[in-house]
């Protein structure tokens, strides 16, 4: 064997060898990679150049025309395979050594910049006495892995990653908008509803990971999911499709026509989740105990409630006060309805809470963190299963005037575990950790995984990295690192492209986040200060904003 690209430690060829290899069999046995053939083929190229002698020679160029079957005329600056699929594969590895317990396997990395790995071998315990300080080179990586990474993150993430021996696939599907039709006034909301929904459900699958929907066959998915919706009068007729990728074969297919009612609608829910799950787990030898169904609703209201509850989805995507203002008053009249409706009550506990966290539709002379509180803790005993109250526990306990971390932590577990692969939760819980639990390293690497799950990422999965650019001492990282917030709803984004936009000297992209933000009732100085306070960041952060806040005021007063 070559030397490689990294260090052998004192190994011989063979063993190293033979490591390298298993190490190779883990990762792809994982799931981490997803099924995707392309991007196990680029690894496995990557690998045998870098331990042939050839690491030397690995660029964008033979990539193209070795691994993806591009000719000579390449041109990578018009053809950007080779930076997505090795980008992806870097995020792959991470999500595979972010949940490994193995010690004996080599760390293969592929660093920023390059496309050349590393191939770093296990720590060998010493047999012999201790060496001094400065021959022990490995201290300088096991010492902050174990000083860093918390045990928030160990208690919250799911099972360890499999061996090379895998339990069971982890199978990537990509979940398509519904194509909806009809004359149902709210459809467009009732489709981005159902499609969530569907999206949550299958994500509780342990052995599914629900990825972007966008192009699937090149964010290496193995299988799309195509619905159709058609709503007319009483009528709801609905047509799914399992396809899989590449080769694009009908897995599985259903029809339905069902009346127009809550348990109906739910029940095909449930059939369209279990079908899947029952088709892909024998096609792939699930065990049976895995392909259980796992909808725990708890509660079947009326159309109208139903239909109030998820249209939140498409508000916490674009929030507005008019919405709020409707949401709230159909929630409250859905669980006065329909008091055993578990996750409306964890949606009003969000609303409420944005009262008090965005200023939206506050009343006055109510207790709107109080009221979010009761009615979250309600929801957590009525649904303790379900994604919407566990995700809106987790933010009532860090975001509360008073914080209780550690109820955030276990509310976490459980949703990691009940959830493992769910982009937006693996987002949510990082986000948590960073901004509000001052735990960066963690908490940017799930939301990284979250980020690594999607072709094209919410703009809200990106306000963690900006954050924490933010504090860094580096102006133009800070606002390259706002360049991906593009919801001009957003408070959050709009605060952060304010503050980047004022430490860089851009006065005119300044006046426009005021703007923006005083559409938002955020048009004084003072009022973004109380914002920034009211999120109850963690202490370092909310001091870093309110002194930069300060500062861009005085580039406001100088101009």
């Amino acid at each position: 064997m070559a030397e490689l690209h990294g260090t052998t430690d004192g190994r011989n060829e063979g063993d190293a060898s033979r490591g390298i290899d298993r190490t190779l069999s883990a990762v792809l046995a994982s799931g981490a990679l997803g099924h995707s053939e392309r991007r196990a083929k680029l690894l496995r190229y990557l690998v045998a150049r870098e331990t042939s002698g050839e690491g030397d020679k690995i660029k964008a160029y033979a990539i193209a025309l070795d691994v993806f079957g591009r000719d000579e005329t390449f041109d990578p600056n018009s053809d950007s395979i080779v930076r997505v699929e090795v980008g992806r594969l870097r995020d792959g590895l991470r999500i595979f050594y972010g949940e490994c317990t193995d010690p004996d396997l080599w760390t293969i990395d592929i660093p920023k910049g390059t496309y050349r790995p590393t191939l770093t071998p296990p720590r060998v315990e010493p047999v012999s006495p201790p060496q001094p300080a400065h021959l022990n080179r490995w201290a300088f990586v096991i010492v902050p892995i174990l000083v860093v990474l918390p045990l928030l993150y160990y208690a919250m993430r799911p099972a360890p990653a499999p061996e090379p021996t895998a339990p069971y696939p982890v199978l990537r599907i990509a979940v398509m908008p519904f194509e909806a039709a009809g004359d149902h006034p709210n459809l467009e909301k009732v489709a981005f509803g159902l499609y969530t929904e569907l999206s949550l459900d299958l994500s509780a699958y342990p052995w599914i990971a629900v990825v972007s929907p966008l192009d699937p066959n090149e964010i290496g998915a193995d299988y799309a999911l195509k619905s159709q919706l058609l709503w007319q009068g009483d009528n709801l007729q609905t047509n799914s499709q399992l396809i899989s990728l590449p080769e694009e074969r009908l897995v599985w297919s259903k029809s339905y026509s069902i009346p127009t009612t809550v348990e109906h609608i739910q029940d095909t829910q449930l059939q369209i989740t279990s079908g899947i799950a029952t088709s892909l787990g024998s096609e792939n030898s699930i065990s049976p105990d895995l392909i259980v169904a796992r909808n725990a609703r708890n509660s079947k209201p009326n159309l109208e409630g139903f239909l109030c509850f998820i249209s939140t989805y498409r508000y916490a995507v674009e929030p507005t006060r008019t919405e709020h203002l409707r949401l709230r008053t159909c929630l409250e009249d859905a669980v006065d309805a329909f008091p055993e409706f578990g996750e409306a009550w964890a949606a009003l506990g969000v609303l409420y809470m944005d009262e008090v966290r965005f200023g939206r539709n506050p009343r006055p002379g109510r207790d709107s963190w109080a009221e979010a509180r009761a009615a979250i803790d309600k929801s957590l005993e009525l649904a303790p299963l379900r994604n919407a109250p566990l995700m809106a526990g987790v933010v009532l306990s860090v975001q509360a005037p008073v914080q209780d971390l550690e109820r955030a932590r276990q509310l976490g577990r459980k949703l990691m575990e009940l959830f493992p692969r769910h982009p937006p939760t693996l987002a949510l819980i990082g986000s948590l950790i960073s901004e509000f639990d001052g735990r960066w390293p963690e908490g940017l690497d799930l939301v990284q995984q979250a980020i690594a799950r999607e072709n094209a990422p919410p703009s809200g999965f990106f306000i963690t990295p900006a954050f924490f650019a933010a504090l860094q001492e580096d102006d133009a990282a800070a606002l390259a690192a706002t360049a991906p917030l593009t919801t001009r709803t957003s408070e959050t984004e709009l605060l952060l492209k304010y503050l980047a936009a004022a430490r860089n000297g851009k006065t005119e992209m300044m006046a426009e986040q005021r703007a923006l933000l005083a559409q938002k009732d955020l048009s004084s100085d003072a009022d973004l200060v109380e914002f920034v306070k009211n999120r109850r960041f963690h202490e370092e952060l909310e001091a870093s904003l309110t002194s930069q806040l300060e500062a861009a005021f005085l580039v406001k007063a100088d101009e």
